[in-house]
């Protein structure tokens, strides 16, 4: 009976100060939710933004992926990882119909060029 009664003293002491060590790792906080708003090249990101301690924090994917970033995260490490996209034209364009307008400007141009310079081929093959 008396070894029963320790070990339920024992497990209790190291259950106990298990929780109580975990507990100590966290810490509540008092936080502005949604106190500002973030603007990346004059569009609102849709983004939860808290303030702390006169500080505003927001997800680092929200931000990366609006610079064009690529955002990964490293379970082992704990750690952010920010990448450069391979191909993006994020920040060069307002939106899609600048971006066809400038892609059909290039063909346009090229396939002019190219005119130019088979016809200035056709003379030298006349003369």
């Amino acid at each position: 009976m008396k070894k029963v009664f320790i070990t339920g003293v024992l497990a209790t002491a190291i259950i106990g100060a298990s929780f109580t060590f975990a507990q100590t790792s966290f810490q509540n906080i008092d936080v502005a939710f949604n106190a500002a708003s973030i603007e990346v090249d004059g569009q609102k990101l849709d983004a939860d933004v808290i303030t702390y301690n006169g500080k505003t924090y927001a997800p680092v994917k929200d931000i990366s992926q609006a610079f064009g970033k690529q955002v990964e995260w490293d379970e082992q490490t704990s750690t952010v990882i920010i990448k450069s996209s391979p191909f993006s034209f994020a920040g060069m364009f307002d939106d899609v119909s600048d971006l066809v307008q400038t892609m059909l400007g290039v063909v346009v141009g090229g396939i002019i060029t190219y005119m130019v310079i088979i016809k200035k081929a056709i003379k030298k093959l006349k003369s």
